[in-house]
């Protein structure tokens, strides 16, 4: 039951963060660090071995300028408890925390001026 709250509690974060996005996309300008971060974390995702891309989200969200209101912080926080998920052959975890630092990331992108 817990696991079930959890990922439709993920869900609805998510759907959140993608409306907010939709809303106020064009004032996101250009970030092609945090824009490839997010494309580093959907192959992450998709990988048998998701740490090379991993650390790939990791080394563009570190040379991404500013804080974006603590966001990127955030994602950064969340791909490396990805990273460790990663290591331990946690999948399911390692994609849970891609979409958390993905949802990060759109915000942060956001709230950037």
């Amino acid at each position: 039951m817990k696991t079930l709250f959890s990922k439709a509690s993920l869900v609805v974060f998510i759907a959140i963060l993608v409306s907010a996005r939709l809303l106020f996309g064009g004032i996101e300008g250009d970030q092609p660090h945090m824009e490839a971060a997010v494309k580093a974390l959907q192959e992450a995702k998709k990988a048998d071995n998701p740490l090379p891309a991993l650390e790939r989200a990791r080394n563009e969200l570190s040379h991404a300028s500013h804080n974006k209101a603590g966001w990127r912080i955030g994602a950064i926080h969340q791909v490396d408890e990805a990273i460790t998920d990663a290591n331990q052959g946690n999948k399911q975890a390692v994609e849970a925390k891609c979409d958390h630092a993905i949802a990060d990331i759109h915000m942060g992108m956001a709230k950037a001026p």
